[in-house]
């Protein structure tokens, strides 16, 4: 497969930003984020309704006119990340990049390569990945058109300015404004920093968390895999998950918890047979977990871990010693993460042809890496993807596991699953 980019532009806000709002703050938790960019596509048939007759370059027109709309009312996201403390809103505009690929969209989805996912989002990704090129605009866009006409949106932003909430939020006004063919005015109050609740002033407490964070990070080969859920599958894990501790366990729950005792089922057959200490820990949305609930529009990061353990792990200096900076290193535990887009809504992201087909990840292959898990909900909302990332052998094993392969199935086919609802 061949992704050909044809032209590269910075997309910029049809009104300036006003002087007051130049500098935008980023906030502690900001500060505390180990993942440098969130990359994930956006899949669009050609034949998508309403607007089936719109051609390819009327859509990209639309595309790039109601972002410069929408960047008006995320106005740091045409701007540049300064110096990891604050956002220089400079109105320079979003990238936007345009590429072709020389395969019809259900050629490509027929049997998706994990790996050649990473063509279809901006450059940028490369910095995550330990390359030397910098990914310094806050918004990072790559639209491929397949030779069918159908449109693949990557999006490759830095966390620092965005966690997955605050990209689904600004998502949804950019459709919106291109459903509409106009944006509302431009609200200048209306984007909110966490800085406001959670100020810092130097980089000190970043510095020692990812520092000692990174004893979490596992050197050798990952391969990162995607499993599907159905609805059945995940009311069996919620029945058999629930308990005198948890009577009603969530779906994300139910996965997230299968998938780990999967993944330490793994780790203990790769150490044959012994059984290794394990940390999980989950992201958690805290905007509606406030008194009072903060506004949609916080653009930062509003997130937290919730932690839990098993094995031989009595307290939480003993559990997570690397997350605050008492020592230790990732020889003493296993270590997986976990990260849910199930309740963003990302499937109703519709700029006026449809709902989309398909939303993914990207594949990984570093000599560097952690142990984690994106969920993300099926186009129906009623089955789970999840994206695992693993050790080769550990993913070998765990691809293997009869529990698990009872439960989901390996990387089947997007068409087939659009074309369940």
């Amino acid at each position: 497969m061949e992704v050909k980019i044809t032209s590269k532009e910075l997309v910029k806000p049809s009104s300036r930003t006003p002087r007051h709002l130049r500098t935008f703050k980023l906030s502690l938790l900001d500060q505390l984020i180990y993942a440098p960019v969130t990359p994930f596509i956006l899949f669009y048939p050609s034949n998508s309704e309403p607007n089936p007759l719109l051609d390819v370059r009327q859509k990209l027109n639309l595309l790039k006119k109601s972002l410069s709309q929408t960047l008006c009312r995320f106005y740091p996201l045409a701007g540049i990340i300064q110096d990891d403390l604050t956002v220089e809103c400079d109105d320079g505009g979003a990238h936007f990049i345009e590429a072709t690929v020389n395969l019809s969209l259900s050629q490509f989805l027929a049997n998706p390569d994990l790996i050649l996912l990473n063509k279809f989002v901006p450059s940028g990704l490369r910095y995550a990945y330990g390359d030397s090129l910098e990914l310094t605009r806050a918004a990072n866009i790559q639209v491929n058109v397949f030779r069918c006409g159908g449109l693949a949106i990557g999006i490759c932003n830095p966390h620092r300015l965005q966690d997955g909430t605050a990209i689904g939020t600004f998502l949804m006004e950019w459709a919106a404004a291109a459903r509409s063919g106009s944006s509302p005015a431009a609200s200048w109050g209306l984007v909110v920093s966490p800085a406001q609740l959670f100020p810092v002033k130097d980089l000190c407490l970043r510095d020692k968390f990812l520092n000692a964070f990174n004893l979490n990070y596992k050197r050798g080969k990952c391969v990162r895999q995607r499993f599907l859920f159905s609805r059945s599958s995940i009311e069996a894990l919620r029945a058999r998950g629930s308990g005198p501790i948890v009577k009603n366990p969530t779906r994300v729950e139910a996965v997230s918890g299968f998938l780990w005792k999967c993944a330490m089922a793994a780790s203990e057959r790769k150490n044959n047979g012994l059984r290794r200490p394990s940390v999980f820990t989950q992201f958690v949305n805290i905007r509606k977990r406030i008194n009072p609930p903060s506004s949609k529009f916080y653009l930062g990061n509003f997130i937290w871990l919730a932690i839990a353990k098993c094995h031989n792990i009595d307290s939480y200096n003993d559990m997570l010693p690397s997350l605050i900076g008492g020592g230790g290193s990732n020889d003493e535990a296993d270590y997986i993460g976990c990260s849910s887009w199930c309740s963003f809504g990302a499937y109703n992201i519709n700029f006026g042809w449809g709902r989309p087909m398909w939303i993914s990840s990207v594949g990984v292959n570093m000599p560097v890496f952690i142990n984690f898990i994106y969920l993300v909900n099926t186009r129906a909302s009623d089955g789970i993807e999840a994206w695992v990332t693993l050790d080769e052998m550990e993913m070998a094993i765990l691809q293997e596991d009869p529990e698990l392969r009872t439960f989901a199935s390996v990387n089947p086919s997007p068409v087939v699953i659009s074309s369940m609802i």
